[in-house]
């Protein structure tokens, strides 16, 4: 079984895919501050690499819009628990809090 590099496309970095995604999603433009471990998580069928990081709005960027989701939530870190996120973005979230 491979692992999926999910939307990280052919010679694009994982901090660009992160930009353009975000672009793309949000409609935002972003500062990488710093990555976070990355990991495989398997959901059986596929196998995933997360390149997570943490990221800032840049300067002049234009507040996130929800064009291919149904809400935004700004959250404290505090508050990511009580989300309910998909079973990859659980060590996102440890790795986050033990590092903010």
């Amino acid at each position: 079984m491979g692992v999926s590099r999910g939307k990280v496309e052919a010679a694009e970095s994982p901090e660009t895919a992160l930009a353009r995604e975000l672009s793309e999603e949000l409609g935002i433009e972003i500062d990488p501050l710093r990555a976070l471990p990355r990991f495989l998580h398997d959901y059986g069928p596929v196998v995933i690499e997360m390149f997570p990081f943490v990221c800032r709005l840049a300067k002049g960027s234009r507040p996130p819009h929800a064009h291919e989701h149904i809400a935004l939530q700004w959250v404290a870190p505090t508050g990511l628990a009580a989300l309910d996120l998909a079973p990859a973005d659980f060590p996102v979230v440890a790795s986050y809090r033990a590092t903010a």
